[in-house]
């Protein structure tokens, strides 16, 4: 599944444009694919802060 995920996330970034230096970055707590750094820890501090 998250590979299927990983794959989506890279075809769309390419799709519209957008480089993916480095891959996709998945949230381990929920399984969510983001396609920059910034916008993991954004939802990691709002959906996950304890």
């Amino acid at each position: 599944m998250r590979a299927y995920h990983l794959a989506c996330a890279r075809d769309d970034a390419s799709a519209h444009g957008v480089a993916v230096p480095s891959g996709v970055w998945t949230c381990q707590r929920c399984g969510r694919v983001l396609l920059e750094l910034g916008a993991l820890r954004e939802h990691l501090r709002l959906e996950h802060a304890a």
